[in-house]
């Protein structure tokens, strides 16, 4: 069982791995929307319409983690709020999945509510520790 201190360790290193993971994920969906979004998507990645939206969200994504990783250290407010407006984006997908009814796979819609509320989670206990 981890100590409280390596704990606290990790905790502190949260706003990286999410600006990283972020920006790493925007990446590939604005790089390679469809193979990116397949894994959630199935092969109804490969439409032009939705490899069009995986690029703006993609760019979403890029934008938020840039901003994270940017933020001053010193200036936790700033970094606070970019965490819980992170967060708040990524309760929307998870609620967005769950609500989907028809197109999208069981597996895809299974795994944007389980990532996306996770990505949540950790969000908001990263703002928290910034305060």
């Amino acid at each position: 069982m981890p100590n409280v201190t390596a704990i606290q360790a990790m905790s502190g290193r949260l706003p990286t791995v999410i600006a990283a993971g972020r920006t790493v994920l925007g990446i590939g969906l604005m790089a390679a929307p469809s193979l990116t979004a397949s894994t959630y998507l199935g092969e109804s990645a490969y439409r032009h319409d939705l490899r069009f939206m995986s690029r703006l969200f993609g760019g979403r994504d890029v934008a938020l983690g840039l901003a994270l990783a940017i933020a001053d250290k010193t200036n936790p407010k700033l970094r606070r709020d970019l965490l819980l407006i992170g967060a708040a984006c990524d309760a929307w997908d998870a609620t967005c999945a769950v609500r989907a009814r028809d197109g999208l796979p069981r597996w895809g819609k299974a795994l944007v509510a389980l990532t996306g509320t996770t990505w949540a989670v950790l969000g908001m206990t990263a703002a928290n520790r910034q305060a």
